[in-house]
């Protein structure tokens, strides 16, 4: 809490254990040899091979996120955590170190494990139960304030169906986190996840797109860039950028009208240009042609379908707050992450000191817009 605003990190991310794997992976899957990269690394191998992203071996965190124990800062941001290789202890401390109330964790390892287009399904389906048993166990020191957001074995629908339908109602997740990028050449807004978006309307768990950089999966930095700055920059924000234009324009949102979706980890300032840019191609009768919703992308913000995150110094908060309205933005710290790292522990402070956002509006941002989100 700060002040007397609640707060909720609606995208924080746990650091498995180097062990998740040999301690959670059922035993028919034991023969892959699917092994952790090690330690706060997001890595994870099979015969040598890194699944979902590059090259094995990381290089320092300005030239690879998998090498972020090799950067003194970030070990002095985070010496607590990484003394108890961030377990849950140390996870519920820094929340009160920073003031956050109740947080949605995202993971880390699995950015890229099961996001792959060539991975088995069945091996795909073990490995997101033993991610979501070993995160429902970290979230049970206090799962009134850590909230599980769940992985799914994407590969194949009916696989897909079975995890959520257990995740949500024994393991009480109530997000999946979802990578924007196209799947074994499927987009989001593929008809064949329509079984998924159903089971969220009667569970309330809501579809969280969150991006990351690698190279296996379609991204639109491909072949463009060849530096992580430029990579980041690019594909955060286009990825959800064209995430949202085929779920809006292929028609989603009606066809599952209690539907929740957030854009995350790709700033706020894109938006309100993409709706206004969305929303007048809609009205073009060349450009116009194809669309296939029933109303413009704009309006499923309005009507409380699609949310986007902040961090809490962006300087375009306000012009989202006058374009878009102040019911669809949500505060993440992308803990531990690079995106953090500067911050950390005042974590809140562009957004709590700022004269820019009202106290109304931090509220909502902090707290009402996220309660609403994860239908809590």
């Amino acid at each position: 809490m700060r002040g007397n605003i609640k707060v909720m990190d609606c995208d924080r991310h746990v650091m498995e254990p180097a062990t998740l794997w040999d301690d959670y992976l059922e035993a028919p899957y034991k023969h892959y040899g699917v092994k952790s990269e090690g330690w706060f690394s997001f890595g994870t191998l099979m015969g040598g091979q890194r699944l979902g992203s590059g090259k094995v071996g990381g290089g320092p965190m300005e030239i690879n996120p998998l090498g972020m124990l090799n950067n003194p800062f970030w070990r002095g941001k985070f010496k607590y955590a990484i003394s108890r290789k961030f377990d849950n202890v140390s996870y519920l401390h820094d929340m009160d170190v920073e003031g956050v109330d109740v947080a949605f964790l995202f993971t880390s390892i699995g950015l890229y494990a099961t996001f792959d287009d060539t991975l088995d399904p069945e091996l795909a389906a073990g490995m997101c139960r033993a991610y979501n048993n070993w995160l429902y166990d970290y979230c049970s020191i206090d799962p009134d304030r850590l909230k599980g957001v769940c992985l799914l074995p994407l590969q194949d629908i009916e696989l897909a169906e079975q995890e959520l339908r257990r995740a949500a109602t024994e393991l009480g997740m109530r997000g999946i986190f979802w990578r924007p990028n196209p799947l074994r050449g499927r987009r989001v807004s593929d008809p064949y996840y329509d079984p998924l978006f159903a089971i969220c309307e009667e569970t309330g768990v809501a579809v969280c797109f969150h991006e990351g950089q690698q190279e296996k999966l379609p991204y639109y930095a491909r072949g463009r860039v060849d530096n992580s700055f430029t990579r980041h920059a690019t594909c955060h924000p286009m990825e959800q950028m064209g995430a949202m234009a085929s779920m809006t324009s292929e028609g989603v949102f009606d066809r599952f009208p209690k539907l929740h979706a957030a854009f995350l980890e790709s700033g706020c300032g894109w938006l309100p240009y993409w709706l206004d840019r969305l929303d007048k191609q809609v009205d073009s009768e060349y450009f116009g042609q194809g669309y296939q919703g029933k109303e413009k992308p704009s309006e499923y913000f309005r009507r409380g379908q699609c949310y986007i995150s902040c961090e809490a110094g962006e300087e375009t908060i306000p012009m989202l707050q006058r374009l878009v309205g102040e019911e669809n933005l949500m505060w993440a710290s992308d803990y531990p992450h690079p995106d953090v790292i500067e911050y950390f522990p005042d974590t809140l402070k562009g957004l709590i000191e700022s004269d820019d956002v009202n106290e109304g509006f931090k509220s909502k941002i902090l707290w009402d817009n996220p309660v609403r989100f994860y239908n809590l």
